[in-house]
């Protein structure tokens, strides 16, 4: 009887393990953070709130999340690039993440609504290279009113664009 109750508790943790397994696969993916804007050539601050929020939220949800480094300027030859870069990442999805900046009030670093336009996103499907999915994000007024709550306010559209993203991978999955 001893060896009976031991078997049964070495298939239940085997069957568990398999189980375990399954459940902890997690997609993988690289972000690619571009930042269209033509008034400057370095990388502005709100881009780089924004992409650590990203990354945060991403890998709070259980994602494997790499990064490559922002491009400025919009889609250049440099996009290009990026993208062959991260497909030799081994990961199934490529998130490009463009930043459009309001040229005109260029100078309003410290307002997110203000100086960002939209951010527009696209999940690549690295098998195909083709665009599995994209949308849009806008910021609004009350992501923040004042110059002391634009971290917070970045973290919470952040939040919003990781959101809208996974929520389209899950659809592809």
């Amino acid at each position: 009887m001893p060896i009976m109750i031991k078997m049964k508790r070495i298939l239940l943790l085997v069957i568990m393990t398999a189980v375990f397994m399954f459940c902890a696969y997690s997609q993988s993916m690289t972000l690619i953070m571009i930042q269209n804007d033509s008034s400057t050539g370095e990388v502005r601050e709100i881009t780089r709130l924004m992409e650590n929020a990203i990354l945060d939220g991403f890998f709070e949800a259980g994602y494997i999340i790499s990064n490559e480094p922002v491009l400025t300027g919009g889609k250049t030859d440099a996009y290009t690039e990026r993208l062959t870069s991260a497909g030799l990442g081994n990961v199934t999805y490529i998130i490009p993440v463009t930043i459009n900046y309001n040229e005109e009030l260029y100078k309003n670093e410290g307002n997110l609504f203000k100086s960002v336009n939209s951010v527009d996103w696209e999940i690549i499907s690295v098998d195909t290279f083709d665009i599995a999915a994209k949308g849009s994000e806008f910021p609004n007024e009350s992501m923040n009113k004042s110059t002391r709550d634009i971290e917070k306010g970045i973290a919470k559209f952040s939040g919003n664009i990781v959101s809208s993203i996974e929520e389209s991978v899950r659809k592809l999955n």
